[in-house]
């Protein structure tokens, strides 16, 4: 539940009273108050800090110049309902800024008694009895001890709250330094500010909750609890627009930023971004976090717009990075014990990252999208792993806790296509991939993108494996080409393999394919046709043919440009090929050549005739479609006649092997024939004989002219299959069907 952060000039009697009587009985001692130095407070020296908070608000508010008072609309967004609640309020706002970020700038604001024409006094004595909270001397905050609260700013926030009987309040209000005369546009980057700091406050709560359980029955812990204020829309008269807050006293720190950096050792707000990752279902991450001791504000929300729902799903800006985002926070961020206690899985990071220092400063978005890395892995001398220096190449079968044995992957991925451009499923593995890409650009080093440290080398393969190892394409078609022996300057040039790895590169093409990815089909029937990495058997060319059908097919209907709003939902590699389109492949060819292989490699195999006469007509279609290639489109028509042809006459004979491994002949024939040829070729030794015996015979009835069939007692009779069939009646010519001799002749 939201506490109110407004505070007042003045301090109750009976805030004085309870003070008082807190110091005379020294319960406040142990309670572990502590001044700005980090020391214990006395129990008699706490009033003199609250004494001390008001005197400082009140000099910080007596500049507050007022300016005229107007009436606006007050818009509060409510997250459960996904709709704005609003009132009307009378505000007074100061003439000048008091304060600037990186994007706004911060005004005082006040807001009057809508029944007053001026300023109400003092009010009366709050009757609410002000709470110092339930913690015991031996209880253990979890997420607290990285750093002793300010005593001072403890009891300023803690004891100063505003009444909720008064209704004269004190608020920040903000508004960006650029655009903002821009009225429509500001408005909407103020409605998306609010619904930002609502979703915040949302996964507070749920952290709370969390946390809550998780500690429920421990009474060596209690739960370190955090809130973000409630923040506000107000609309002026004037169309001036606003995102307002309760003005907090204090001195803010920042524990976070956007893009990777983390300020200082407390982990519970490092924890929480963390939490909201996981706990969206890998959709968003809440980061930027600061604010004076557990009360945040000014969050920064990476999220991804297609798996959200509601008026949250409009709600991206430009500080939204995504993926990469999302990559940042997760490459800087260390596991840690209140991670442990919540019970969130472990996002598995290099060993040279875990051995070296996270970043206390990261870079701002300018300089990252610059390519201005975020720190220097080389200048924490004293840390890190002592591999860490400039190396010209790396040996992939090298890297530390990386195992690339094609045996030992499980490449079996069953995954639908997704309307979407990234399914949740894979946002972890594109993270890893993410990383990986950042390494290779420089973004995570100040070192040039062409020197590359060994450690960082080796750290964005370990991510690319990660990434694989989860089924994401682009990760497969990288260390794919990382394993092979071809060209990859483009992506990680210093990275080098051997021998040993070519049965990973085929095995990481093959799942490629499978999960639908184009250039993998183009990619693994060259290697297959040509004999690359593995041998020409025939389920090698017959997973080729299936491969080049699959990009004939899929070629014209794949597009590789994302569009712009989607390209922050993905990693900047996404679609990437890392050079396996390069097979040489048109859509026509690839039929064709899958044509050749059914009419020669795999003829053996049952329908192949048919087979065959499909991918040559597909293959005309396919040239047809280019004027250029209408020479081409005849001959490809003519192949697929001749196979009709063929077909219809009958007149091949494939050789196949049945379950007894013994060799066999196959007759094309058109309707029962077959059935009819089998059952006169069950008086032979072999079907071979029996066809022989037919040419004969058919011989015999084209020298007489005739088409019928004739008597010719002479012919000598089908030799018999065994001893016990020795008295079977001899073949006689009547037996011979028609249409068999129709069609041989």
């Amino acid at each position: 539940m939201y506490l109110p952060a407004a505070r007042h000039f003045e301090i109750s009697e009976q805030t004085r009273s309870l003070l008082k009587h807190a110091a005379s009985t020294a319960s406040i001692s142990s309670e572990k108050v502590v001044s700005e130095d980090g020391k214990k407070l006395k129990p008699s020296a706490v009033l003199e800090h609250a004494k001390e908070a008001r005197r400082r608000i009140r000099e910080m508010w007596s500049t507050f110049e007022v300016g005229e008072r107007q009436i606006g609309t007050r818009r509060i967004f409510d997250i459960e309902q996904d709709d704005w609640q609003e009132e009307r309020i009378l505000v007074e706002i100061d003439a000048k800024s008091f304060g600037q970020g990186a994007i706004r700038e911060c005004f005082r604001m006040k807001e009057v008694n809508m029944q007053e024409r001026s300023v109400p006094p003092s009010p009366n004595p709050d009757p609410e009895v002000v709470s110092f909270g339930d913690i015991s001397p031996s209880a253990r905050s979890v997420g607290s001890d990285e750093g002793s609260e300010s005593g001072f700013f403890l009891v300023a926030n803690s004891l100063l709250e505003m009444r909720h009987s008064e209704r004269r309040r004190l608020y920040v209000a903000k508004r960006s330094m650029q655009d903002f005369a821009d009225l429509e546009q500001h408005r909407h980057d103020c409605s998306v500010d609010v619904m930002h700091q609502a979703m915040a406050k949302h996964y507070a709560e749920l952290y709370n909750q969390s946390l809550r359980t998780k500690l429920q029955g421990d009474s060596g812990h209690f739960p370190h609890l955090i809130d973000f204020l409630l923040t506000h829309m107000i609309e002026l008269e004037d169309g001036r627009t606003f995102g307002a807050e309760a003005f907090l006293f204090g001195n803010y720190i920042k524990h976070n930023n956007n893009s990777g950096g983390t300020m200082g050792a407390k982990k519970t707000p490092q924890t929480f971004s963390y939490f909201t990752f996981v706990k969206s279902g890998r959709s968003l991450m809440v980061v930027d976090i600061q604010g004076i001791d557990d009360i945040y504000t000014d969050p920064v929300i990476h999220f991804l717009p297609c798996h959200a729902s509601g008026s949250f799903r409009k709600a991206d800006s430009s500080v939204n990075l995504g993926i990469r985002g999302f990559a940042l926070f997760l490459w800087s961020h260390r596991y840690n014990d209140v991670d442990r206690t919540l019970g969130l899985p472990v996002f598995a990071l290099a060993r040279s990252e875990l051995e070296t220092p996270v970043p206390e400063q990261g870079t701002c978005i300018r300089d990252l999208n610059a390519g201005v890395g975020v720190w220097d892995l080389t200048s924490r001398s004293g840390h890190g792993n002592s591999n860490v220096g400039s190396s010209d190449k790396v040996l992939l079968s090298s890297v530390p806790d990386l195992d690339l044995r094609a045996s030992s992957w499980d490449l079996s991925f069953h995954r639908p296509k997704s309307s979407v451009a990234l399914p949740l499923d894979l946002v972890e593995a594109a993270c890893h991939m993410e990383i990986a890409a950042m390494y290779h650009e420089g973004r995570l080093s100040p070192n040039a993108a062409s020197l590359r440290t060994r450690a960082e080398l080796e750290a964005a393969i370990f991510h690319i494996a990660e990434a694989a190892k989860q089924g994401l394409p682009e990760a497969l078609l990288a260390l794919a080409r990382l394993a092979s022996d071809m060209d990859h300057s483009e992506f990680l040039p210093q990275v080098s393999s051997t021998e040993a790895e070519r049965p990973l590169c085929l095995a990481l093409l093959r799942t490629a394919s499978n999960l639908g990815v184009l250039a993998a089909h183009g990619a693994v029937a060259r290697l297959l046709v040509d004999g690359v990495y593995s041998d020409k058997t025939e389920e090698a060319l017959l997973v080729a043919a299936n491969c080049l059908e699959k990009y004939a097919s899929d070629a014209s209907e794949t597009g590789t440009v994302l569009p712009e709003p989607l390209k922050h939902e993905v990693c900047c590699r996404h679609g990437c090929s890392f050079g396996w389109d390069a097979h040489g492949w048109e859509p026509h060819s690839a039929y064709a050549r899958a044509a050749e292989l059914y009419e020669h490699e795999l003829r053996s195999r049952p329908g192949s005739w048919a087979k065959s006469r499909e991918l040559w007509s597909l293959a005309a279609e396919c040239a047809l479609e280019d004027p250029r290639l209408a020479k081409q489109a005849m001959r490809y028509t003519e192949k697929a006649e001749q196979e009709e042809l063929e077909e219809a006459q009958g007149s091949g004979i494939d050789a196949c092997d049945e379950s007894d491994g013994q060799g066999a002949l196959v007759l094309r024939l058109q309707g029962d024939l077959q059935e009819r040829f089998q059952k006169f070729a069950a008086t032979f030794t072999s079907p071979e004989d029996a066809l022989e015996r037919l040419i004969q015979l058919a011989e015999s009835a084209e020298a007489a002219n005739t088409a019928a069939p004739y008597a010719c007692k002479d012919l000598p009779t089908a030799p018999l299959k065994d001893a016990e069939e020795s008295s079977a009646a001899p073949l006689k010519e009547a037996a011979v069907d028609e249409d068999v001799w129709a069609l041989l002749g």
